[in-house]
């Protein structure tokens, strides 16, 4: 065969391939693009749901968003943008609420260090307690950060603590020490008031 006619045998295999390669992602790609219907329960192969609990109390609005969780002794921490919950999970088909603490202040990721509780702030408050009102991010009085609560007690949280960062904590990485002594937080925050 003539190196120029292979050439162009070589080059129509290769784009023939890449329209194959391509239309089965398009198809791969449109099938996981359906969005599941309303109250449709959907799940990949390997995962199925084992119990449901709808929101209660003080979080069974629609506005209160659910972030992040932490485990701890059995137990299951799911923040909320107005607090947290704490569920026993000891039976994985029968969850339980244990507590609810009603703390106000967006995203409020958890993290957990034995019988600490740590709480990101990221929505600007008029101070640093739980019955706190939101505040405008320019005024200099406004408080974010991070809260923390004592747990020892997981069904009466106590709230013992704050310490207040530039920009708040929209999320945190928990570091402990080696000692056990300390536990340093590493916050994320997003850009403010020229910082």
């Amino acid at each position: 065969m003539k190196p120029r006619r292979r050439l162009r045998l070589s080059g129509l295999l290769v784009a023939a391939a890449a329209v194959l390669v391509a239309g089965s992602t398009t198809a791969t790609a449109s099938a996981q693009n359906t969005s599941p219907g309303v109250d449709e329960i959907v799940h990949s192969p390997n995962m199925r749901q084992i119990a449901n609990l709808p929101k209660e109390g003080p979080f069974a609005t629609q506005a209160a968003f659910n972030s992040d969780i932490a485990f701890t002794k059995n137990h299951a921490i799911v923040g909320n943008y107005d607090g947290f919950t704490i569920y026993d999970v000891r039976k994985p088909h029968k969850p339980r609420v244990v507590s609810q603490v009603l703390c106000p202040g967006g995203q409020n990721d958890v993290s957990v260090s034995g019988d600490l509780l740590f709480l990101s702030t990221d929505y600007a408050r008029t101070n640093d307690s739980c019955t706190s009102q939101p505040s405008e991010a320019s005024d200099p009085a406004s408080w974010e950060g991070i809260k923390v609560f004592d747990i020892s007690d997981l069904a009466n949280p106590e709230y013992v603590a704050s310490v207040r960062t530039d920009c708040g904590s929209h999320t945190h990485t928990m570091v402990p020490d080696r000692t056990r002594k300390s536990v340093y937080l590493y916050v994320s925050s997003y850009y403010c008031n020229g910082s």
